[in-house]
């Protein structure tokens, strides 16, 4: 060997030397990143998996309480949409879990390669992406089961809404006055006094104005029909076809004599007519 190509192998030496410690100083902080950024994305995927498990409560909660009934037919109408909007929200919050769960598996992954020492760098980097796209969908997953919780607490609302209050209006009144130029002068008598009806005259009579009012049946003990509540027909009342009657569907379970969930004509004989 001569003396020059003994420099030659010396530089090369040294330039090996040099290039293996600054790779090794590299891959170490790569290798730490790539393991942080898998542990990140574990703990994003767990926070989805239990929000989507609290969409998916919520969802089945607010279908048990349409199902129950609503006091009004409005009512079940908008229970039902609330239900189906939970349910939604909860599809939505399952998908996103299951997004954050998949981006965890490869940010897992990535830190395996980098501990193995296959291009840590390069691995590190693709484990930051993961944990990303994990903590994006763990955030998705966390609206939709908040989005479910207030669909279930509309649904519960519009199944305990009480139907309107019925308008006032004035019982039956009957007046009859009667007046001549020389009234005054004569006595009054009172013919008959009922409830909600009164009549006064007034003797000699010259002119007669007659006013009357219908009364309010609420009032007068309005009964509704069996056969207008029973909407399919079939001799008996569902607890939705009871919701169409405020106070049948207050009394429901005290009139379901049976316990079959069903009211009969001779349950609700005290009630309706």
């Amino acid at each position: 060997m001569t003396h020059r190509h003994h420099h030659l192998l010396l530089a090369l030496v040294a330039a090996l030397g040099v290039g293996g410690s600054a790779f090794a100083q590299s891959a170490a902080p790569a290798k730490q990143t790539a393991e942080d950024k898998a542990a990140a994305a574990t703990e994003e995927a767990r926070a989805a998996r239990a929000s989507a498990k609290s969409a998916q409560s919520a969802a089945q909660t607010a279908a048990d309480v349409r199902d129950a009934g609503a006091a009004t037919a409005t009512g079940a109408i908008a229970a039902d949409a609330h239900a189906q909007a939970a349910h939604d929200s909860s599809v939505n919050a399952n998908a996103a879990a299951n997004e954050a769960v998949t981006a965890a598996q490869q940010a897992q992954g990535a830190a395996s390669v980098a501990e193995g020492g296959g291009n840590p760098v390069a691995a590190a980097v693709e484990a930051r992406e993961a944990a990303r796209t994990a903590s994006n969908a763990s955030a998705k997953a966390a609206d939709a089961s908040a989005q479910a919780q207030d669909a279930l607490a509309a649904t519960a609302q519009a199944t305990t809404t009480p139907p309107p209050e019925p308008s006032p209006t004035a019982d039956t009144q009957a007046t009859v006055t009667t007046s001549n130029d020389a009234s005054a002068a004569m006595p009054s008598a009172t013919m008959g006094t009922a409830t909600g009806a009164r009549t006064t005259a007034v003797l000699p009579s010259a002119n007669v104005t007659v006013t009357s009012h219908p009364g309010d049946p609420i009032a007068a003990g309005y009964r509704p029909e069996f056969r207008a509540l029973d909407v399919d027909q079939d001799g008996l009342l569902s607890r939705r076809e009871a919701g169409r009657n405020a106070k049948v569907q207050q009394q429901f379970a005290a009139l379901d004599a049976d316990h079959d969930g069903k009211l009969s004509r001779t349950e609700t004989e005290s009630v309706i007519n």
